[in-house]
Formats: C-alpha cells, sequence, structure tokens
C-alpha cells in the first residue's frame, strides 16, 4: 500500500508541537522554580517534537520500522532523558519533584487536546489545546495554589548574622517588597534596627543608633571599620504615609530563612535596618523579600 505525506501539514503539525513541548518545558521550569538556559528548553522542545512526529509517521504506515517508538516504557525513557538534559536536577530528589511537575501538566494537557482533536477532527486543535491548558494550569492553577500556601506560610522565621551578632525573629512574607539596593540590584530585607542594639561591635551600635534616630548625615564618619564601611549603603525607599526615604542598609555575614524543617542560608541579600517597630503585636520585625523565599525553597528542593 502507498502511503502519501503532505508536508506542509506536518511542517505545521511539527511547529506547533514544538510550541507545545517548549511552552511545558517552560512552565515546568517555572513551577520548580529551576532557572533553565533557554536553549536547552528550544532543544528539548525540538526533540520532543520530532519524536512525536517519528511516531504520528510510524502509526501511519510511513516508517512502520520505527512502531517501536510508540511502546510507553520507551516513551517514558526518552522524556526522562530529556527531564535531565533540560534541567539538570542536581539532586536524585529535585529531579524526581520536577518530572512530577512535568508529567501532571503533560497529562492534563495531553487529555485535553486528544478531546479537542477528536471533537473537531482536526490535528492542529489538539496542540492548540493542549497549550492553552498547560498555560492555564500552570499560570492560573498554579497561581492560586501558591497563593494558598503563601497565606498558610506568610511569617518565616529568620535568622541573620552580623559580625558577632546572630539574630534570630520572625519575618513577615511582604508580597510587595519590591526593594533592592540600587548598586547591586540584591533583594532587601527590611528588619527593626533595634535588634542589633546589644552588638558588641561599636560600629554596628552606631549605624544602629543612626537608623533608630533617623539621622544619617554622618553615616560615613560613624563607619571607622574599612570592612564594615564596604557593606553600608543607603538604599532609597517610598511607603504609606512616606513619599521618599533613605533606608541604612547593610549587607550580613549570612543571612538563613526557615523553610518546613530545613534552613536554608541565601546569599545576596542586603538588610535594611528601621528604626521603628513593624507590627503593632510583636508578631514579626522583619519584611522579608518574596525573591529570598523562592530561592530558599528552591534550593531546599536541589
Amino acid at each position: 500500500m502507498t502511503y502519501r505525506i503532505n508536508l506542509w501539514a506536518y511542517i505545521f503539525l511539527f511547529s506547533l508541537l514544538t510550541v507545545q513541548a517548549f511552552v511545558l518545558f517552560w512552565a515546568t521550569m517555572m513551577i520548580a522554580r529551576r532557572a533553565v538556559n533557554p536553549r536547552r528548553l528550544l532543544l528539548g522542545s525540538v526533540v520532543m517534537a520530532a519524536y512525536d512526529i517519528l511516531v504520528d509517521l510510524a502509526r501511519v504506515g510511513l516508517l512502520s520500522a520505527l512502531a517501536i517508538l510508540d511502546n510507553p516504557a520507551i516513551v517514558l525513557g526518552v522524556s526522562l532523558v530529556l527531564i535531565v538534559l533540560v534541567y539538570q536536577p542536581p539532586t536524585l530528589r529535585g529531579g524526581i519533584k520536577i518530572a512530577g511537575y512535568f508529567y501532571a501538566l503533560a497529562f492534563f494537557s495531553a487529555g485535553a487536546g486528544m478531546a479537542a482533536q477528536s471533537l473537531s477532527g482536526m490535528a492542529w486543535a489538539g496542540p492548540v489545546v493542549a497549550i492553552l491548558t498547560i498555560l492555564g494550569v500552570g499560570e492560573v492553577g498554579w497561581g492560586i495554589v501558591q497563593q494558598w500556601l503563601w497565606q498558610k506560610t506568610l511569617l518565616v522565621p529568620l535568622e541573620v548574622v552580623l559580625g558577632a551578632v546572630r539574630v534570630t525573629t520572625t519575618a513577615l512574607l511582604d508580597t510587595g517588597n519590591s526593594l533592592r539596593d540600587p548598586l547591586s540590584r540584591d533583594p532587601v530585607v527590611i528588619i527593626e534596627a533595634q535588634l542589633f542594639a546589644e552588638a558588641n561591635d561599636e560600629a554596628v551600635r552606631n549605624l544602629v543608633q543612626s537608623a533608630c534616630s533617623g539621622d544619617l548625615s554622618q553615616i560615613t564618619a560613624m563607619v571607622d571599620a574599612p570592612a564594615l564601611a564596604t557593606r553600608v549603603r543607603l538604599i532609597p525607599y517610598s511607603s504609606v504615609g512616606t513619599k521618599s526615604g533613605l533606608l541604612l542598609g547593610i549587607r550580613p555575614d549570612s543571612l538563613t530563612v526557615g523553610y518546613g524543617e530545613k534552613k536554608i542560608e541565601v546569599t545576596g541579600a542586603i538588610i535594611g535596618l528601621h528604626g521603628q517597630p513593624l507590627s503593632e503585636d510583636g508578631s514579626y520585625s522583619a519584611l522579608i523579600h518574596p525573591e529570598l523565599v523562592h530561592e530558599a525553597i528552591r534550593l531546599s528542593e536541589d
């Protein structure tokens, strides 16, 4: 029996499948909070789309020798290899979580795509609906889950080490906190300066006193220790009731975020010393930048 192939139709279908695979890899990356090189995302998408096309050609008899590619075990094995190559998980546990997100999105979207293709009778309807489903679940559905989780875990254990001073406190996850150091662009954790008032380091105590009094004019003169001077900066900010102001910032020796039963040390953060209490009931004394919590979660999953 002779089969004919509509080349342009397959080129169009390959393009749609590539986009579908890319969206699937991208959505998994966003949910897993795993930074991935865009080239690896694209390469994995092209390979997955090409694999789907080969399976389809084998099903219609054009490449019957490749019918083995339609074997569920082979499909699973190829997808696992692609997941490893694209995301390069550093640990087995991290890889299992990424694979779980990937397959959940893949099965859910594939079901919607197959239904759309069956009802419409058009081959292109499947990938289009699958793409829309992935975007919907990844952006809307997962966003709702995340919002619920954040509401349940708004208060985050925090430990800051500054010189010989180790402060353990509770931070509020402030989703509206977009404050960054203007020089390094590092996220800023706003913390009550009074927590460091008992520091043995005189230079640190001077910084705390200055932050509490609101007089930042003598900051340069007060920081005599060269090692400390390179870590201090003034951070412009605005808030409700304050059109513009300056916050005294300093890079800590370490900053540890509590996540579940784990304590995760994050890097690239600045603490901004606030002169007044941050909560009326004392339930928290710091406002943590969302990016640092995201980083802590990512590190805990690796």
